[in-house]
């Protein structure tokens, strides 16, 4: 053992990730015609934009290249147990067809070949991830050589990772016409004009991304459902207020949810989006949810926000710091009821909380759990 700690071993590791794409019945990969019996024809093109080293640990890249490719290739070498090379892959959808991330293979028969000690993860992608045009999306590749190993492998290890896009054909055929939107030349929607009560707002208007959602832009258009794309990134206060919603697709890249951006609609469910650090005030007042799990990312629930609904159940995330009042208000007046049926709320937070102040049942004294009224509040 002590020979070989004081030897210097290079484990060579070849890492090649590939983008298959098909459209259609097609299987292509630059430009392209859609067959079938539509005829469509369109610019299908997704690339690798950037590859960058992260985190490099006893590790030392010899080669990388597939900018402008489909291809990406990395040979790096690990110098000893427990060296690890991290890097950042950015793949983008340079054409005029959205696509959706149908497979990811490669990874778990790589990390079953031999030597077991030499172990490939994937982060920050997954299938079923859409990439609609004009988008970009940055993803991790890591190679580790364990650092509990007790030999040394005699020969590398490669992995090579299939990502296939598909065209989101979904999308596609359903996204509300440009027309129907003004814009601000900064990417922000300022006005809904169209007539349609299902909508699905495009990434790009007139070739410029959709970077942001107005205040009060969609605000009473008698809307029945939204899908927002995931270029969107901030959606300002009352913006999809006052309308007949039951069903709104989020944007992953949101990280407040302001002020009443969906108060007073008809929504059962909501996936609040991993990464929102903020729900604020009135939030999504005025609905018909019945429960509601806060994610990890959240720090802050401002006043009202979930605030007559029909709440029975509640799971507050772990990084949760301060609920204001009535967030999840309990009350039964005539004509007018908030979350009557509310018993059960999970604080994974393990923080103290006023649940007085927060549902309006038991007392004011601030406490992790207990039980409040009609509302047990436990740890998980």
């Amino acid at each position: 053992m002590k020979t070989r700690q004081k030897q210097k071993v290079i484990i060579g590791t070849l890492i090649a990730v590939i983008l298959g794409m098909c459209v259609g019945y097609a299987a292509l990969s630059q430009i392209l015609t859609i067959t079938g019996t539509s005829g469509i024809s369109g610019d299908f093109n997704i690339e690798f934009t950037k590859i960058e080293e992260n985190t490099m640990v006893n590790a030392k890249t010899i080669t990388k290249d597939g900018i402008g490719s489909t291809t990406a290739n990395f040979t790096v070498d690990l110098e000893k147990p427990g060296s690890s090379a991290l890097y950042d892959l950015t793949v983008e959808n340079k054409g005029s067809i959205d696509a959706v991330l149908t497979s990811i293979t490669g990874l778990d028969e790589s990390n079953q070949n031999e030597p077991v000690d030499i172990i490939y993860t994937v982060a920050g992608i997954e299938e079923g991830d859409t990439l609609n045009s004009g988008e970009q999306k940055k993803f991790q590749v890591k190679v580790v050589w364990n650092v509990s190993a007790t030999s040394v492998p005699t020969t590398s290890k490669s992995l090579t990772l299939k990502l296939n896009y598909e065209q989101n054909a979904g999308s596609s055929i359903v996204t509300t016409p440009e027309e129907s939107f003004e814009m601000d030349e900064a990417g922000t929607v300022t006005t809904y004009t169209g007539t349609d009560t299902d909508v699905v707002i495009p990434s790009t208007i007139h070739g410029v991304p959709v970077t942001k959602i107005g205040d009060s832009s969609f605000r009473g258009k008698g809307l029945t459902s939204v899908v927002i794309p995931d270029s969107v990134t901030e959606i300002d206060s009352s913006a999809f207020a006052s309308n007949n919603l039951t069903s709104v697709e989020l944007p992953k890249n949101l990280t407040t949810i302001n002020y009443g951006i969906l108060q007073s609609n008809q929504l059962t469910s909501i996936k609040i989006p991993d990464g929102v650090t903020t729900i604020d005030g009135f939030a999504f007042q005025n609905n018909q949810l019945t429960s509601v799990v806060i994610p990890d990312s959240v720090k802050t629930i401002r006043d009202n926000a979930f605030s007559q609904n029909q709440l029975t159940s509640v799971t507050i995330g772990a990084s949760v710091e301060e609920i204001s009042s009535y967030a999840f208000e309990i009350s039964h007046y005539e004509g007018m009821t908030s979350n009557p049926n509310l018993t059960k709320i999970i604080n994974k937070s393990g923080r103290p909380f006023n649940w007085y102040e927060i549902t309006r049942q038991g007392n004011y004294q601030s406490a992790v759990t207990g039980t409040f009224g009609q509302v047990i509040v436990t740890a998980e």
